[in-house]
This record gives structure tokens, sequence and C-alpha cells, in this order.
């Protein structure tokens, strides 16, 4: 995903939907968004030059693109029922966007993927590497705004959007039955891990 579609996020305030949304603005899309309550986050996001609109309204979502939005949000969001047939779940859109990057690490598994995705993306910077990184938990900053070397993602199997990611390098750091709302059985969950 790339160029000037228009994206707006339900939740952007959210760390994981945060990441994505600064990785959408990098590649060209104009982006907004809303969240409950303001936040260092949101704050982050303006000074990025992300609109950040406080509560949920209908009106957020005219004449934008698509919505990005996660299984968290209700599905009586007024902005989500105000979107239908423009909403894509985060995990898909994170996809994408790795999918079409030049170098990537997708770090997924049933324990771990934070630790392990921000220390790779840590290391690399360390090294001297240009970085940008999405990662679904707090790593103690931001993601480095306008990296256009490896991109490293944690990337998340619970609602089976792991199954689309197709990452330069895939570390898998372990992998636990786990998320039985999605997964009826162990092969079902075995079988998302061997498509990535």
């Amino acid at each position: 995903m790339s160029g000037q579609r228009t994206v707006h996020f339900i939740g952007i305030g959210g760390v994981g939907m945060a990441a994505l949304a600064v990785l959408l603005k990098n590649r060209g899309c104009a982006v907004s968004g809303c969240d409950l309550s303001r936040s260092a986050r949101t704050d982050w996001l303006e000074s990025l030059g992300v609109s950040v609109a406080l509560g949920h309204d209908p009106a957020h979502v005219d004449g934008v693109d698509e919505v990005v939005a996660t299984p968290a949000v209700a599905r009586d969001n007024p902005e989500l029922v105000a979107s239908a047939g423009r909403v894509r779940m985060r995990g898909e859109v994170l996809a994408e966007v790795v999918n079409a990057a030049a170098d990537s690490i997708a770090v997924c598994g049933s324990h771990g993927k934070t630790t392990t995705s921000t220390f790779v993306a840590k290391l690399l910077l360390a090294l001297g590497e240009d970085v940008e990184w999405a990662i679904g938990g707090e790593t103690g900053d931001f993601p480095v705004a306008g990296g256009k070397g490896v991109l490293v993602v944690e990337a998340d199997e619970s609602d089976g959007t792991l199954a689309l990611y197709r990452a330069k390098t895939l570390v898998v750091t372990n992998c636990d039955y786990d998320h039985p709302d999605h997964f009826k059985t162990r092969a079902d969950y075995d079988a998302c891990f061997n498509t990535a």
C-alpha cells in the first residue's frame, strides 16, 4: 500500500496501530485516525503530520479510501459501521507493507514476539543499519520515522493474518497452540505458521 491513498485508523493510539500508521505515511499515504484519549503516542503522530481526532464519529471516515481496524474494535463502533466495504484488518495491511518491502524481518511465535522483534530492531540500529519497525508492544521509544532500510515487524498469528506474510526473513520464536477462538485445532494453528 503506497501512494496518495487516504487511510483512517480506528484506535490509532494503540502501539501497533500507531506504528503501522507511520509506515503508511512514510509510503506516501494520507493518514488520519481517532482514539478515545490523547497520549504521548498520539502527540508523536501529530508531530509527524498525522491527523488525530478524539472520539469515534462517522464523519471521521467520510471520503477516506480505506479504514484500518483490529479485532478489538467493537462491531457497533460508529466509524466501523459507516465504513462498510472499506475496512481492512491491521494484520492484513501490515502484511501488505512487509511483502512490498525490499528487506523485511517478521518475528512470530506464541510467546516472545515483542521482546525478540525489539531486540532485532535495536541490534540493527546499534550496528548502524537504517531500520523502521512496527512492534505491537512497548519498546521504550517510538519507531524510527522515515527509515528505508530493513523493516522489522512483530507478526501476530491470533487472527490468522500471519499466513499472509512473505517476509524476506521469518523468525519463529516458538509454536504452542494458542487462540482456540480462531484456530479450532492444533493442526489449524500450525498451518498458519507453515504458510508464512
